[in-house]
């Protein structure tokens, strides 16, 4: 916070630090010096600042004692003639009034300006919607041209803010627990009231009241977090189920990747990455003014309003009016008539307001890149939400004019509804698999060359969007408001000098909704270009594969350098550059003679690979994605080492929190399970893969690396990773003719099924098997948490004498008490003498003798039975664990004798 404060102090002049440290120093009247103190004076000795306290009056008064912990420090220039004083005026606080007044009277010359100001907007967690909705319903209704109504909007919106919100500091704050909700801020705010009327009441009559009230509050706060806690992580696996991609990874791997870099903010530094990334360009001086058909323009109406709006998340960042989306859909809600005349007027007028044309630039830096270099950044633009409701508007209308007759490529999977990138990989090794598939003579050969476009969305070409708008033939209101979308662009930035502005001549804003839209319309044509009959061309978004198949090697190489041509052509005169450092080329084929090729690009050869990554899968030139197993493998072992840091198998999280970060592996496995999953018929693939996978699941489930595999995926929930694949490889195969959420659950029924024969036919885990014979009930239970004692009894792998004889750590298997039985689980919780006073404890709180049969079905009836049997079950260990350090004591006496 001091590093933050002084940063921020530095632009200011003249400036007044005031506030509550908490810190003693002899410098202020304290009777010592302690650590805060010191570091406070080390942080403010930076700066040309002076202590204005006078005296040593307490600034902090409770029960009799004092403090001077209230400071005030100013520039030299405001502490000539300044008054300071402690007053006795009753202030509601333990804190006394502090009054100080001062002058600027600039001697011989005057004052620097202080720096221009960092505004990032309001705090929306302090949000008051009624006072919010009070202003903003008493502001006046919009008239005029479109430019004057967002101008005006824009101000009454800032007033209800200003209204109802306080403005947010500069400094970065921690982003809110995905359980926190504003029923939780309100119990905590109105404990930190109790709690303060609870520390004024000491000495007084009411103290004891007051201290109740407390506690009161304090413990309705924590029952209201354990309820939003556990509501929220049961939704959280829930969606982890249906959606590996989703909430659940992002928050896993933010806490595995740990903190981001900080912003840049040297001004030259800055300057340097923006000219790279966002590189200048002639813009047309031929501004698009069709004549407006005002009866062809479709209206806004409320409820596409409405639905846009619904799009909007809360915790999305604001652009730079610093509205809080929360607000904004307050003030759409209340008042949607303004937003959608205003919508309609920008529509019929051809005009995109420059207020939603400024953009605020975040560099994010990618992994493993060098800093300072522009290609090590992937910039993000924050813009106004108000103007991204009015690209949705436009991305409405524009949408069915684009993808109909005529309109985008079949084959651009890029930013498109219902494709992905399994899509697109699936017709590149589609194409490449037909192309093989016959025997000897009859086979083709294939050339897969994946080519990369150098900073490609931030040098889309503003000419050449329109040329393509206008080959498509959309309506005239459309390219008029494109057009104006596409001019006058400004990106601003902060430095260390304030915030500075760009001019914008290119590109499309990454983080924009029309953005991606009107990438696909401009590189439309790089997909259509007349290239051989045997070249195909594959994109998604701006990555390009070309697929050539032809009979002879010679020719597939001849087709391939002409298509790479044609490619590099149309990019270059559309303003983008190919990477040719980056280009790369495997040959498929089964034929023997030669397993390479060589493509011409520009004015060298490149030779193929055995293997390159597209779009996260690795192809090989006989396509076994064996390779890609391999890769898969070390990528998701990785993890799952250094997820294991996070699950040890005594403490560290409870048992529903390990499965939920086990699922990050596995949504690492299981990509494009579509693609490869026949490489898992292999047995040696799939031995490889199911190796990494059980790791994970034994530490899910806190096992020893001694359990079987069978026993520990169904002990932790974790399905197998081959049918977890073909699963997933279904319903993708069934996703145009089908319900999604139906097959999804009849798929998921048929691998459960798969997986229970599986376990009835298998020869290990035979123990657990008979704890658990039906893994549905197992899986669909609703309480009870996995842990490391639980686990030792569940697979009979832990300190048991027959487990722990059997890796030659004991000299004899069977029990002390029983002659010649082995102490194994079952003896030990059924019928061992050392336990009948718990065991007969036990049975009379599940009512009924217990045997293995029957003892899980007891656990899943009740959540109160599975405490009993994990409480007993840890008791009996404990006792387990004593004996066996005992033992050891013996067998170490002996040898400290003879020492």
């Amino acid at each position: 916070m001091l590093d933050n404060l002084v940063l921020d102090a530095r632009l200011r002049s003249p400036k007044v630090i005031a506030g509550d440290f908490n810190a003693w120093a002899l410098e202020w009247g304290s009777r010592e010096s302690n650590a805060r103190g010191r570091s406070l004076l080390e942080a403010f000795a930076q700066m040309d600042i002076v202590l204005a306290n006078e005296g040593a009056v307490n600034t902090f008064q409770k029960g009799g004692s004092g403090s001077v912990v209230d400071l005030t420090f100013v520039s030299p220039s405001l502490a000539r003639g300044m008054s300071w004083c402690v007053s006795e005026r009753y202030t509601h606080s333990d804190h006394q009034a502090i009054f100080f007044e001062t002058c600027v009277e600039p001697q011989g010359k005057e004052l620097s300006c202080p720096k221009p100001k960092k505004f990032s907007g309001w705090s929306a967690k302090s949000l008051d919607e009624q006072s919010f909705l009070e202003v903003w319903l008493d502001q006046p209704d919009i008239a005029g041209a479109s430019t004057e109504r967002s101008v005006h909007l824009a101000q009454c919106i800032a007033k209800a803010c200003d209204a109802s919100m306080p403005r947010r500091c500069s400094f970065p704050s921690r982003r809110p627990n995905y359980w926190w909700n504003d029923e939780l801020a309100g119990l905590r705010s109105a404990c930190h009231r109790a709690r303060r009327a609870a520390q004024r009441a000491v000495g007084r009559v009411d103290q004891g009241q007051k201290e109740c009230a407390y506690k009161a509050a304090r413990k309705t706060l924590k029952l209201a977090i354990q309820r939003s806690k556990t509501k929220c992580f049961k939704e959280l696996c829930s969606e982890a189920d249906i959606n590996p991609w989703g909430s659940a990874y992002r928050i896993v791997m933010g806490r595995f990747r740990g903190r981001s870099s900080p912003q840049i903010t040297c001004p030259t530094l800055l300057l340097k990455i923006i000219q790279g990334l966002f590189p200048q360009q002639e813009e047309s001086t031929d501004i698009f003014q069709p004549p407006l058909n005002m009866t062809a323009i479709p209206p806004v109406t409320r409820d596409e309003l409405l639905e846009i709006c619904s799009r909007i998340g809360d915790n999305k960042a604001p652009g730079l009016d610093g509205v809080p989306n929360k607000a904004l859909k307050l003030a759409v809600k209340s008042r949607p008539d303004m937003f959608t005349e205003l919508f309609e007027a920008c529509m019929s007028e051809g005009i995109f307001p420059a207020a939603w044309k400024r953009q605020k630039l975040v560099l994010l830096p990618k992994l493993g890149k060098p800093p300072g270099e522009p290609s090590s950044y992937r910039p993000i633009c924050l813009l106004d939400t108000v103007g991204k409701m009015l690209e949705r508007v436009i991305y409405n209308r524009l949408l069915p004019v684009v993808e109909g007759q005529g309109g985008l490529s079949d084959r651009q999977y890029g930013f498109r509804k219902a494709r992905s990138t399994i899509d697109a990989i699936k017709l590149v090794t589609g194409l490449a698999e037909d192309a093989i598939h016959g025997k000897g003579s009859t086979s083709k050969y294939c050339v897969v060359v994946t080519l990369d476009v150098k900073n490609a969305f931030n040098s889309a070409n503003w000419n050449l969007i329109r040329k393509s708008l206008a080959k498509i033939g959309i309506p005239a209101y459309l390219a008029a408001i494109v057009d104006s979308y596409l001019t006058e662009r400004r990106l601003w930035y902060d430095t260390d000098d304030g915030p500075q502005e760009y001019v914008v001549s290119a590109g499309v804003p990454q983080g924009s909704v029309l953005g991606p839209l009107l990438w696909n319309i401009m590189y439309n044509d790089v997909l259509n270009l007349p290239l051989p009959e045997e070249a195909t061309v594959v994109g998604y978004a701006d990555d390009i594969a070309l697929v050539v198949v032809a009979k002879h090697l010679e020719d597939a190489e001849l087709y391939s350098s002409e298509a790479i041509s044609a490619v590099k052509c149309w990019l270059e005169s559309s303003g983008l550059t190919l990477a040719e450092e980056k280009t790369e080329a495997v040959l498929i084929t089964k034929r023997r003679k030669r397993n390479y090729a060589c493509v011409r690009i520009g004015n060298h050869i490149i030779t193929s690979k055995p293997t390159i990554k597209y779009l996260g899968v690795v192809i090989d030139r006989k396509l076994s994605y064996k390779q890609h197993l391999q890769y898969v493998c070390d990528k998701s072992s990785t993890a799952s080492m250094a997820l294991a840091r996070m699950m040890p198998n005594v403490g560290g999280p409870r048992h529903t929190s390990r499965l939920l970060i086990a699922r990050v592996v596995t949504s690492i496995m299981l990509y494009a399970t579509p693609v490869w999953r026949e490489a898992l018929w292999i047995s040696g693939n799939a031995t490889k893969l199911s190796s990494v996978y059980r790791r994970t699941a034994l530490r899910v489930c806190s096992a020893f690396r001694t359990v079987s595999d069978d026993a520990a995926f169904v002990i932790s929930g974790m399905m197998p990773i081959d049918i977890l694949a073909d699963e997933m490889a279904n319903i993708y195969n069934a996703k145009p003719t089908s319900s999604s959420s139906r097959t999804k659950n009849a798929e998921r029924e048929r691998s459960i099924n798969r997986w229970q024969e599986r376990w009835e036919r298998s020869g290990k885990g035979r123990w657990t098997r008979r704890l658990i014979p039906a893994i549905k009930e197992w899986l669909e239970r609703r309480h009870g948490e996995i842990n490391y004692n639980l686990t030792q009894f569940l697979t009979g792998h832990g300190g048991y004498l027959q487990y722990l004889h059997r890796f030659k750590l004991e000299t004899s298997p069977d029990c002390p008490n029983c002659n010649g039985v082995p102490e194994d689980p079952e003896h030990v919780f059924f019928h061992c003498p050392r336990f009948v006073e718990e065991r007969r404890n036990l049975e009379e709180t599940l009512g009924e003798v217990l045997v293995p049969e029957n003892l899980v079905p007891k656990m899943l009836a009740h959540q109160e039975n599975w405490d009993a049997v994990n409480s007993m079950i840890a008791s009996i260990q404990d006792k387990l664990r004593k004996a066996e350090e005992r033992r050891k004591a013996r067998s170490r006496a002996p040898h400290i004798e003879e020492r």
